[in-house]
């Protein structure tokens, strides 16, 4: 006990509850009891899993001093509401891990292509012997790193969805690499401000000037009357053609403004430009949802 971050060490005192089962509950979970934590479990969709409540009422919310929960509960969700009204400190699994996290933390966001961009980046930074992990939105929660992963030299690539950043308390990212901004989660979202504003909270929580951002990021921004920082930098589509190879990965959008985006980060870095290059050359990348799937009578 004595081991947890200090922020968190008293409301650690009584079980801390975890909302959701998922793949970054079972990450808290995991993270606790290495600490010798008790925690319990709510999530009222579980189906024949042992220890775990479905319900959480006042009763429930009286128990705790800390609230874990996953992205897919909404900051409106009647569970996170009656647990801040009975005192409750209520953190997302990112923010809760980054507690934990002693190294860099580099954020990468966006509608599309985020996960590409947080993948390769993460492997061009170990290509120059760099401690580097790709975690985040992409399946593995940054709660799940064991403690030997957590060294100060460590650099976490994290992938962070609008649902991730929407309530930040203490994760600071020394640097934002936001690839473009779309209509997206409106489901979510009363309107693309809310859904803006969900992402703008990293930029809020730099910890060092340092945030790249696509044209579409900038057009947004303007369009709702956001102000971005002097620092920014905006990445424009002119040079592709002069830095990605036809044979690349990275030749189509969004793609391309992923690689032009790390190439800026790389440079603000002072890192060595060849092993970017070097690694674009071999990478493949996952399958993508804008990818062409097939052409059928000219479709």
């Amino acid at each position: 006990m004595d081991t947890l971050p200090e922020a968190i060490r008293r409301r650690c005192e009584r079980p801390v509850a975890v909302f959701g089962l998922g793949v970054s509950g079972r990450a808290v979970v995991s993270c606790l009891k290495s600490y010798g934590v008790a925690c319990v479990v709510y999530d009222e969709g579980a189906k024949d899993e042992f220890g775990v409540r479905r319900i959480f009422f006042e009763a429930e919310a009286r128990q705790h001093d800390l609230v874990v929960y996953s992205p897919g509960f909404t900051q409106s969700h009647p569970w996170l509401d009656l647990a801040r009204r009975c005192g409750a400190l209520c953190l997302g699994e990112m923010d809760f891990a980054s507690l934990f996290w002693h190294g860099m933390l580099v954020a990468v966001t966006g509608t599309n292509g985020k996960t590409t961009l947080t993948e390769f980046l993460a492997a061009a930074l170990r290509r120059c012997a760099m401690e580097a992990v790709a975690v985040g939105n992409i399946g593995r929660p940054l709660s799940f790193l064991p403690e030997s992963a957590r060294s100060r030299a460590a650099l976490a690539v994290c992938e962070i969805s609008s649902f991730q950043a929407e309530d930040l308390k203490f994760l600071r990212p020394q640097a934002v690499l936001w690839t473009n901004f779309e209509e997206d989660h409106l489901d979510r979202y009363a309107n693309m401000r809310e859904y803006f504003d969900a992402k703008f909270n990293l930029v809020r929580r730099l910890r060092r000037p340092r945030l790249i951002v696509g044209e579409q990021v900038a057009q947004w921004a303007q369009k709702l009357g956001y102000e971005l920082p002097a620092y920014t930098k905006v990445i424009t589509r002119q040079r592709a053609q002069e830095w990605i190879s036809p044979k690349s990965y990275f030749t189509t959008y969004p793609q391309q403004e992923n690689y032009l985006i790390a190439r800026e980060y790389w440079q603000s870095e002072q890192l060595p430009l060849r092993m970017l290059e070097k690694t674009a050359e071999n990478f493949t990348g996952r399958k993508h949802r804008l990818a062409p799937v097939a052409e059928i009578d000219g479709v």
